[in-house]
Order: C-alpha cells, then sequence, then structure tokens
C-alpha cells in the first residue's frame, strides 16, 4: 500500500502543479489578449447615453461604447453652471456689472424673496459679510449665522449698503454681523420681490475678529436660473452608477469636484480584463470651474485589473491550456520515450542502464520481471 500511496500523492502534485502552471499561464494569455484587442481594434457601436444632473451645479453627460473584447466608457462633467449658487463662492470673479453667468441669479426676477447659504473653511468669530452685487443691488435686508446645533440666528437686519467702486465693476456692500462666537455658514435673504430685476451675487466674503477675509466654498439657495438650462429629461446623479458597467468607478459624491472628460476603457476577451482611465482633472475648487478645467493637463494612470474578468478569463485560457496538456499526454510521452531509449536511459524513469534493456531498471524495477523469467 505504500508505494501505491506514494504513487498517488505524487499524482496528485503533479496535477496540481501543472493546474497552478496552467492558471499562471492562462493569466498572461488573458494579459496579451488585452493588449493585442487594445492595439488593433476600435471601438465602433454606442451601446447607451444618458444625462445626469447634481442638484443646480453640474451636468453629466455618459455614453458607453461597445466592440469586440473593447468597452468604453466617456464621461463629461460640466460643474459650476451659470448663476448656480457655487457660482457665489470662492472670491469675486466678475469685472463688470450687469448680468453674468459667473454670478448667483435666482430662478425668476420678481417672484419671491429669496435666500443664498454660504459655507467657509474655518470658523471665526464674524463681524461683518462683504457682498458683491453685479446686478439689480439693494436687495439685502437680512443676514443669519448658524450656531453649532445648526440653528439660525439674526446676526442683521436693515437696509442693503452696497455703494460702488471707484474702480468700477459689481457694487461692493460691507454688512455688520452681531455674534460672538465662532461661525462657519451664514445666510443672507433678499428681498427680490420689492427690488426688481434679478438680484446677482458674485461673492461673499466673511470678515472675522482678525479682520481677515475668507470666501465661501459651498453654496446653496433658495432657487437658481441655472435650473432652466437642464434640458430634457435626466437622472439624478446618485442613479448613475447603476447605468455605468461595474467596473467603472463613480462616486456620486465627487461630481462636484472637478470639470471636465474622463475615459475609462477596458479590454479583454472572453469578459474585459484589463481597464485603463485618462482624465483632465480639476482640483477642488468654488467657481472658475471651466478656466481651471482647460488649464489642466490630461492624466493617464496605470492600467489596472478588471478582477471579475481577469479571474474568469485566466480560469478559461488556463482550463483549454491544461486540456490541451491532457488531450497531448500520449504524444509527449511517446517523444519522451523515444528520447530516453536513444540515449540508454530507462524509458520509465530516464536513469542510464546503458542500454541494457534487456535486464531492465535496477533504479524503478521497469523491465526487471521479464527480465527474471
Amino acid at each position: 500500500m505504500a508505494p501505491t500511496d506514494a504513487k498517488s500523492r505524487s499524482r496528485l502534485k503533479r496535477w496540481l502543479v501543472t493546474a497552478v502552471l496552467s492558471l499562471i499561464a492562462g493569466s498572461g494569455l488573458t494579459l496579451l489578449a488585452a493588449w493585442v484587442i487594445s492595439s488593433t481594434i476600435p471601438v465602433t457601436q454606442q451601446t447607451k447615453s444618458l444625462q445626469a444632473i447634481d442638484g443646480d451645479e453640474a451636468n453629466i453627460s455618459v455614453t458607453v461604447d461597445e466592440a469586440f473584447g473593447v468597452q468604453s466608457v466617456k464621461i463629461v462633467q460640466d460643474v459650476g453652471l451659470a448663476w448656480a449658487p457655487m457660482r457665489a463662492t470662492g472670491p469675486p470673479d466678475t469685472s463688470s456689472f450687469g448680468d453674468n453667468g459667473t454670478a448667483w441669479a435666482s430662478l425668476t426676477q420678481d417672484g419671491q424673496s429669496e435666500w443664498l447659504e454660504l459655507d467657509y473653511a474655518t470658523h471665526v468669530v464674524p463681524r461683518a459679510l462683504q457682498v458683491y452685487e453685479n446686478l439689480a443691488p439693494f436687495a439685502i435686508v437680512r443676514a443669519t449665522v448658524f450656531d453649532e446645533r445648526g440653528e439660525q440666528i439674526e446676526a442683521w437686519k436693515g437696509f442693503d449698503p452696497s455703494k460702488p467702486r471707484a474702480q468700477g465693476g459689481p457694487l461692493v456692500g460691507t454688512i455688520p454681523l452681531n455674534y460672538d462666537r465662532p461661525v462657519s455658514r451664514v445666510r443672507i435673504y433678499l428681498d427680490s420681490v420689492n427690488v426688481k430685476g434679478w438680484n446677482e451675487i458674485d461673492a461673499v466674503g466673511l470678515i472675522g475678529a482678525d479682520q481677515s477675509v475668507q470666501w465661501a466654498q459651498f453654496a446653496r439657495a433658495s432657487s437658481t436660473y441655472a435650473s432652466i438650462n437642464r434640458g430634457g429629461p435626466q437622472l439624478d446623479v446618485s442613479r448613475v452608477p447603476a447605468e455605468l458597467p461595474s467596473w467603472v468607478p463613480f462616486n456620486p459624491h465627487e461630481s462636484r469636484s472637478r470639470s471636465g472628460v474622463r475615459t475609462v476603457e477596458a479590454f479583454g476577451w472572453p469578459m474585459v480584463a484589463i481597464s485603463k482611465d485618462s482624465q483632465e482633472p480639476a482640483p477642488m475648487r468654488s467657481r472658475q470651474y471651466a478656466r481651471a478645467s482647460a488649464s489642466s493637463s490630461i492624466a493617464r494612470n496605470l492600467p489596472r485589473p478588471v478582477w471579475a474578468g481577469f479571474l474568469f478569463d485566466s480560469a478559461i485560457y488556463g482550463a483549454a491550456l491544461y486540456a490541451l496538456f491532457l488531450s497531448t499526454a500520449g504524444i509527449r510521452r511517446m517523444f519522451k520515450e523515444n528520447t530516453r531509449l536513444r540515449r540508454g536511459y530507462c524509458i520509465s524513469c530516464g536513469y542510464d542502464v546503458r542500454y541494457n534493456f534487456a535486464g531492465g531498471c535496477p533504479e524503478c524495477g521497469w523491465n526487471r520481471e521479464i527480465a527474471a523469467q
């Protein structure tokens, strides 16, 4: 029984080693197939196209193209839409007085009272707000701050103090705030109904107790004219991942962080196994989206495996190689035995019997019983 067990263990070991080597070779073939496909096959057929929105701040366009062994996903993000609340963040960038998409504007001219809420990076004891108004000024009538519990506290109420500047451009109003605890969020209220026209605001600076000025990072508003330019039916940005292939990384929460074009491609057969990502990144910023995107160079990330497809393809190619290995066992055995025979070795174990085949092999016992007879 011992020799039989030893042979069984040896056979199992050879089987496992062969299976592992086949899988490794299959992985190599998977990489080779992906490289050949990426180098030779163009993407030709569009299979999906959709439009999505992230509130009133971003439009997202997605197209999916396919060909044999290729899938390509193109994501175009337009962040910081004209007249969106985010346009009131960051330092002032509207150079002339008048209607301009670089400022926030409400949905209607005089349909209702409006408000604009702004978040800042650093908590400060507020002393004043510096408001840049570039169309239909003098509408601000109230300002509130938010305490640590998120409750609004009135910090000013009165008549809009905006004044023209000597160098022209938007009017600037300095609104004093009466609150003695650190805050990082404020809200200003506009009497839009009684101040005719779109009351556009370009920027709002928060002045602290040390007289430093910081500009808002995020903003939200009661309404925005940006919503009028959405076009046809669109998905909410949170539903975009469900419409994309599973191998495409997309975080809806980052949709406002960059504007530009991103292309993700994957290659392989029968499943896509390797993907590569090229994009035109833009740094996290509050406004100037188009300007920052245009100045950004295209970033190309290193290829990465699409694990589900990579493992599947490797298993398929590995199984094919293993089946080929088994189907050629007779041919390989015949070749090996003929080679040993020509060299005077035992055709069973390869021991050098010096062409004494009639006496059998003293090492493994091959032909010894026949020779003894």
